[in-house]
């Protein structure tokens, strides 16, 4: 009889060991590969400027552009969200998805530690210099790794 548990638990972990891992597995998976530039000019309405940002990416499950505004990019000087964007649609793969993008990221306002409103141009604080943090999620709602880029410098003046 012992011999039968042992047989059914080892069965029952060769099951759940083949079978899909939700968390985690079907994560996309990114990695910073460059930007246009090291400094842009600020705006309030993100027309001013762009930053152009490279990614590489690998999408297990093939699912990264069925997905609406699943590339996002956090403002690390607030931990804001500043920009979303949608993956651009990509070739059917039954492999999943790999390759690379360019994201284009509107300018945003300098910010003041000393009360001064954002996009001033105050003489005594002509930049900012932050990162920005960017992850994706595929259409099943799994997210990636998140990125950092390099510190830029956003012109205040």
């Amino acid at each position: 009889m012992i011999r039968v548990y042992a047989i059914a638990a080892m069965l029952t972990l060769l099951l759940i060991a083949c079978g899909d891992d939700p968390v985690g597995n079907n994560s996309p998976v990114i990695s910073y590969n460059g930007m246009s530039k090291d400094n842009i000019v600020q705006g309030s309405l993100g027309l001013e400027d762009t930053l152009v940002i490279g990614l590489t990416f690998e999408d297990i499950d093939g699912d990264l552009d069925e997905a609406m505004n699943n590339i996002v990019v956090i403002d690390t000087r607030n931990g804001e969200i500043h920009y979303t964007n949608t993956v651009p649609d990509l070739p059917e793969s039954e492999n999943g998805n790999k390759g690379q993008m360019q994201i284009s990221v509107p300018t945003l306002c300098c910010l003041f530690d000393d009360g001064t409103p954002p996009c001033e141009s105050p003489p005594d604080f002509p930049t900012n210099e932050f990162s920005f943090e960017i992850y994706i999620f595929d259409a099943q709602g799994n997210q990636s790794n998140r990125v950092s880029t390099p510190e830029f410098t956003l012109l205040c003046n």
